[in-house]
């Protein structure tokens, strides 16, 4: 039995971490929680693989297991914001209401950024809050518009994001909602 250095230790849990992310983009789901496990059992205390693996089960949508290492990614790494942005999210897939908006308002503390404006308001409509799902998705909307091109490129997500968004609030009967989402939407384009 030969002993690791500390460098070897650190690229196998590295490696792991990197490899399972891989997988996480090629939609391996499975194969990107083993790796990400395995490099957790090497290194429990990284942040990182803790929030890694709270993605990954959001995307599979086991939310209380993600709900799980996304808490601890922030207990080892409170000033992470997407951490808590992706928290909110949970939450309110979890029916945890108030948490989820304290979650983002929180993320929002940390780091006012478009990513989070647009979730928030995304997260605010579909609990109900459409009002305050409409100021999130001005302050969004001022983010972006603020972006120079070559930033917003590659950032399909977001657009994605914002089209759902508007899904979400043509299908509310608030028509005032409606009405003030389309006076935001003419007065930006």
């Amino acid at each position: 039995w030969q002993s690791q250095t500390s460098g070897q230790y650190q690229r196998r849990v590295h490696g792991g971490t990197n490899v399972g992310m891989c997988f996480f983009g090629k939609c391996q789901y499975v194969s990107a929680i083993i790796c990400l496990k395995r490099a957790l059992s090497l290194s429990p205390f990284e942040w990182i693989i803790n929030y890694n693996i709270g993605i990954v089960h959001l995307s599979t949508q086991q939310y209380a297991s993600s709900f799980h290492y996304l808490s601890a990614s922030i207990h080892l790494k409170p000033n992470y914001a997407q951490a808590y942005m992706y928290l909110g999210v949970v939450l309110a897939r979890l029916g945890d209401r108030q948490n989820s908006i304290s979650a983002y308002q929180k993320a929002l503390k940390l780091k006012d950024s478009h990513l989070i404006r647009l979730n928030f308001a995304v997260t605010l409509l579909r609990i109900g809050h459409a009002k305050a799902a409409m100021e999130q998705f001005t302050a969004f909307e001022r983010h972006w518009s603020e972006l120079p091109a070559e930033k917003k490129n590659g950032l399909m997500h977001v657009e994605m994001l914002a089209t759902s968004f508007e899904k979400e609030v043509l299908k509310t009967e608030d028509k005032r909602t409606v009405s003030s989402y389309w006076t935001i939407r003419n007065n930006i384009i």
